[in-house]
C-alpha cells in the first residue's frame, strides 16, 4: 500500500483511524520496518503481514483511539513448533509493531506531509520518544540515500512517498486513454503540449 493513499486518506475522512508501523523485525518478515498500516471504521489499508497480525491488530484499535495513546505490540513468531502464525506464508519473525491513534499533533503532521507529497516532495516521518511516553514528530525531506534511524529504539521513521508522475508530451486523441490509464495505476498525470486549450 502506498503511504500517499493512506496520508490522503487521513485528509479526506475525519473518522477515528489507528496508525500501525513496523518499528522492529528480528529474523525474516513480510514487510520491512518502516512499513504502515491504517486502521479506521469499516476497515484496514495497506498491510504489516500476508494476514497474520492484521485482525489482532485491528481488535486494539479502539482501545487506541478511546485512550489516544499509541501502544507497542511485539509478535514473537520464531518459533517453528507454532503452526498458527503461519511460516509457510512469510510470518516468522519477531514484530514491534507501533499502534498510534490518528488526532492531535500526528494528525496534523500527516495533513502537512499530504501538502507537501501533492508538490511531488518525498519525506520522511520522523518520530521521537518523549519523556512522558508519547511521540514528537517531525517531517525531513528525502536528501540523498536513507539512513535507517529504526535501530535506535526512541527514534523510528517512516518514508512517505508521493506517487510517481507521468508526463504524457502532446495532448492528441491518443493522449486521454493513456493518461486515464495511468491514473488507475497510481500516476499523477501531467500533460505538455504547445497548445494552450
Amino acid at each position: 500500500m502506498d503511504t500517499h493513499d493512506i496520508v490522503l486518506h487521513i485528509k479526506n475522512n475525519d473518522s477515528p483511524a489507528v496508525l500501525a508501523s513496523l518499528v522492529g523485525v528480528e529474523g525474516h518478515s513480510y514487510r520491512k520496518a518502516g512499513a504502515v498500516m491504517l486502521f479506521f471504521e469499516g476497515g484496514f489499508m495497506g498491510s504489516l503481514s500476508p494476514g497474520c497480525l492484521e485482525s489482532d491488530l485491528q481488535l486494539r484499535t479502539s482501545e487506541i483511539w478511546a485512550s489516544g495513546q499509541p501502544e507497542v505490540v511485539e509478535y514473537d513468531m520464531l518459533s517453528p513448533d507454532d503452526f498458527s502464525w503461519g511460516e509457510a506464508v512469510g510470518c516468522g519473525g519477531k514484530i514491534k509493531v507501533v499502534l498510534e491513534p490518528v488526532k492531535g499533533e500526528l494528525k496534523r503532521t500527516l495533513l502537512t506531509a499530504n501538502e507537501r507529497m501533492a508538490m511531488g516532495e518525498s519525506l520522511i516521518l520522523l518520530r521521537k520518544t518523549t519523556r512522558l511516553g508519547g511521540y514528537s514528530y517531525s517531517l525531513e525531506p528525502v536528501a540523498g540515500p536513507m539512513i535507517s534511524m529504526n535501530d535506535d529504539s526512541n527514534v523510528f521513521c517512516t518514508l512517505l512517498v508521493p506517487k510517481p508522475r507521468l508526463v504524457i508530451f502532446g495532448g492528441g486523441h491518443d493522449a486521454g486513454p493513456i493518461a486515464a490509464l495511468a491514473t488507475r495505476v497510481g500516476y499523477r498525470i501531467a500533460i505538455a503540449d504547445w497548445r494552450e486549450g
